[in-house]
């Protein structure tokens, strides 16, 4: 196959078996709308009941864009459709039997790491012989072809210094304590609960293995979109308008966070940490001699939260919020035509795929920078076209442990941080400052 050339066209193989004929299609893959399912109407020159004797529900498929495997999984239903020689098929990737699988009997895990907590519900659901990847870089080199060069972390905010290292791996981190997995929940649910506090992300890869890990958006860019007034000079085409929205009704200037720590002999006190959007303080505060301290117009989010235990823990807690509300708040998507696009290095064409970063250029919308792809849509149904779901690399903060920090990192603002050894009592005055009063 020519570098000039390459196929997009979405193949389906059940059970080894390549269906020939696929007429109309939806496929989707994304990082935080697990599993990735596929809806696919096929023709077939048999009858429905063979075609559904062959390949029921649990037969193993998967789905292609040309050459390249993006997704293995298990189907879920067989249809017949309105033509009598068309049938709809839905399938969903690997992690469907996490999301199906009910915990039928209470199990403690102590002092595991959140590997070895995945490693159990695998088995559990009948994946023991599965791998477990920390990271996707060998996911998206398969996928796409093209190796993509992971940029190397910024340093962390003063706040952090000292308080933990680095970790290439953050699966590998302990869990704290005594998790106990309870009976009527999924064993995705059990996961999800626990990786979420060190802003971990399970996700099935092309081969129907598996990532533990976060989403990435410190990659070199593989793709370019650019929308100038005078037309595109890429070589992707972007069908219609752009889809963008920026809304601050649920973003604050600031996250405040109220824990709770010490004990012994010197006893509970409470403390202050923060983090502060500077996005929003400019928009609030036009002027920028209005931005000192966080604003003078300000719109806070206060959090009481018992299970903080060190200042550490609060900050990076205030900026996960903030993070999650500028996901929130901001979104960005595009439409284009195919599922392949010249690659940004390199030559040749390349499947869209999530998990990797797009170099926007959009004059109409004033937006020029690395963005992350969260998801990506295929479709056909008059037309092939793939659906781009984007979030600024800057706002991928999901952890509450600090031991790694994305390098587009919002800048952190110091907390108040009142000594270990007194108890404090949090205080906002007409002016709208805080104060810590030892007491």
């Amino acid at each position: 196959m020519s570098s000039s050339f390459f196929d997009d066209q979405v193949r389906l193989k059940l059970d080894g078996h390549e269906v020939p004929i696929v007429s109309r299609y939806t496929v989707l893959c994304g990082m935080m709308g697990v599993p990735a399912a596929f809806s696919l109407t096929v023709g077939h020159g048999g009858i429905f009941r063979d075609l559904a004797s062959a390949f029921p529900p649990e037969t193993p498929f998967e789905m292609y864009v040309g050459d390249k495997l993006v997704q293995t999984g298990e189907l879920d239903s067989i249809e017949a459709a309105e033509q009598a020689t068309e049938a709809r098929l839905g399938g969903r990737d690997m992690l469907r039997r996490l999301v199906d699988g009910q915990i039928d009997s209470e199990q403690t895990f102590s002092e595991s790491t959140y590997l070895a907590l995945t490693l159990a519900a695998l088995k559990t659901v009948g994946l023991g012989d599965s791998t477990v990847f920390s990271d996707n870089a060998a996911n998206l080199a398969a996928v796409t072809g093209k190796e993509v060069i992971q940029l190397a972390p910024a340093a962390s905010g003063a706040d952090d210094a000292g308080s933990a290292t680095v970790d290439a791996s953050p699966a590998t981190l302990a869990v704290y304590k005594a998790i106990k997995a309870k009976c009527g929940r999924t064993w995705f649910e059990f996961l999800a609960e626990q990786n979420r506090r060190a802003g971990l992300f399970l996700w099935a890869d092309h081969s129907g293995n598996f990532v533990l890990s976060r989403p990435n958006g410190n990659k070199d860019p593989i793709y370019r979109i650019i929308r100038k007034q005078t037309g595109q000079a890429d070589g992707s085409s972007v069908l219609g308008r752009p889809s963008f929205r920026h809304d601050i009704t649920q973003r604050y200037t600031e996250c405040v966070v109220l824990g709770r720590g010490g004990g012994g002999k010197e006893g509970r006190h409470r403390f202050l940490g923060s983090f502060v959007d500077d996005e929003m303080v400019a928009i609030l505060n036009p002027n920028p001699a209005d931005r000192a301290n966080g604003g003078t117009r300000k719109k806070r989010l206060v959090i009481e939260d018992d299970h903080v235990r060190t200042i550490a823990q609060a900050n990076l807690l205030a900026r996960r919020k903030i993070a999650e509300s500028r996901r929130n708040g901001w979104k960005l998507s595009y439409i284009v035509s195919g599922h392949t696009v010249p690659a940004l290095k390199g030559g040749g064409r390349i499947p869209w795929t999530q998990d990797t970063v797009l170099q926007v250029v959009d004059d109409e919308f004033g937006i020029e920078g690395p963005m992350y792809i969260e998801s990506v849509q295929y479709e056909a149904q008059m037309q092939k076209t793939t659906r781009l779901n984007l979030m600024r690399c800057e706002d991928l903060v999901f952890a509450e442990e600090p031991d790694q920090q994305p390098r587009h990192a919002l800048a952190q603002k110091p907390g108040v941080v009142p000594p270990k050894s007194q108890n404090v009592k949090i205080h906002l005055d007409n002016n709208d400052f805080w104060h810590v009063v030892p007491t």
